[in-house]
């Protein structure tokens, strides 16, 4: 039974290289639906994939983009031969572009699966971007282990005397023991100064969905007043033994600078959001922040042409809302 099963699979395998190389690829349909924050269907909406071909030495994949405009239910059906993996996304005047998670359509075929997919898209509203100060954080040093430093959200940086910051929007705290990139054992603490203040917890890949990941708003309540993350790494005999609490697709909005009243209720605050976790060892290291200094003002949807920080350097820049 095992050498049947093993040449099957010999087969089917035989089938999709000869097909990879261009002799007889394999047709897929992907069928895209299209739909408004609201679960209106969109019509007259361009959804477009790329069915890679045969992929060159050191080149980039050859293939075929196929573009198709959405019906009046808000559906596009997208046909191409392929030889790998099928993606793609869906753009419109007045939202904001979206990607659609691949089709492995290799495995499917492999298995000997119908080559049909569906994939479901909800486009967001470009409603009212504003002015924020967004930056990338790379690799931010810390000035030392095992001590609070304040971070000011506005200037970019730590607070004096440690940098130019002025006021304590996050205190950064890393604890532990830091021998080397394969020798440590750290948490990460993340506090804030005022009562009120935090970080709420939003899921979100910058590779798939839409380039607007987070709400237009940041929310009202349920902000958390810490965050702490661990990671650790033993070198061992040429092995190492790795723990990172971060999670790939975390996202957060942020408040800061909060007053509240007698009972609990905000009376001033700055709004604003992290694009992915946070990663540290002797640094910070976050995809992008993004600061309203607007009193009260939940708006977080970014204009990318007025960035306040104004970034040095090319890659703090932030292009993403």
């Amino acid at each position: 039974m095992k050498t049947i099963n093993v040449f099957t699979l010999s087969l089917i395998f035989l089938q999709f290289t000869l097909s990879a190389c261009g002799e007889v690829m394999p047709e897929a349909e992907l069928t895209v639906v299209v739909t408004d924050s609201s679960d209106k269907p969109l019509a007259d909406v361009e959804a477009g994939a790329f069915f890679p071909h045969i992929y060159g030495a050191g080149s980039a994949a050859k293939g075929e983009s196929v573009k198709q405009k959405t019906n009046q239910n808000g559906v596009a059906v997208l046909k191409g031969k392929f030889a790998g993996t099928v993606g793609g996304g869906v753009k419109a005047e007045g939202y904001y572009r979206t990607q659609f998670e691949e089709v492995d359509f290799p495995n499917m075929f492999h298995r000997g699966e119908a080559l049909q997919a569906e994939r479901r898209v909800v486009l967001k509203k470009i409603i009212n971007p504003v002015p924020l100060y967004a930056k990338q954080l790379r690799y931010v040093k810390i000035p030392d282990f095992n001590s609070p430093f304040g971070f000011d959200l506005e200037v970019g940086d730590w607070v004096t005397p440690h940098g130019k910051g002025k006021s304590t929007d996050m205190i950064f705290q890393i604890k532990g023991k830091y021998t080397s990139y394969r020798e440590h054992d750290l948490t990460l603490e993340i506090n804030f100064p005022n009562e009120g203040d935090g970080l709420v917890e939003f899921e979100g890949s910058r590779d798939v969905g839409s380039e607007l990941r987070s709400n237009h708003l940041a929310p009202e309540s349920g902000y958390k007043p810490s965050l702490i993350l661990k990671r650790k790494a033993l070198y061992e005999q040429k092995s190492s033994q790795w723990l990172n609490d971060s999670k790939p697709g975390s996202n957060y909005y942020l408040r800061t600078r909060t007053k509240l009243d007698e009972k609990g209720n905000v009376i001033r605050a700055n709004y604003g959001k992290i694009y992915g976790n946070f990663d540290f060892l002797d640094f910070i290291k976050v995809e992008a922040y993004y600061f309203n200094p607007s009193v009260n003002e939940r708006n977080i949807e970014f204009d990318t042409k007025r960035n306040l920080a104004e970034p040095a350097k090319s890659f703090e820049k932030v292009r993403t809302p």
